[in-house]
């Protein structure tokens, strides 16, 4: 998994992020895979300082 590194001068001001996924598999299927996403972003929140304005998961 690569790691994101930000540079100091790009610490505090908005990033904008998008994920896909490899070969547009669909993982919001089944419920805990949902779960799994959502867990992460919670975990990265608490843990890693991780602020969020918005979140738009779709599947």
């Amino acid at each position: 998994m690569p790691v994101l590194r930000i540079h100091k001068e790009n610490e505090n001001v908005t990033h904008f992020l998008t994920l896909t996924i490899i070969e547009w598999i669909d993982i919001f299927t089944k419920p805990k895979y949902f779960k799994i996403i959502i867990d992460s972003l919670k975990y990265c929140q608490k843990h890693k300082g991780l602020t969020s304005l918005s979140m738009v998961i779709y599947g």
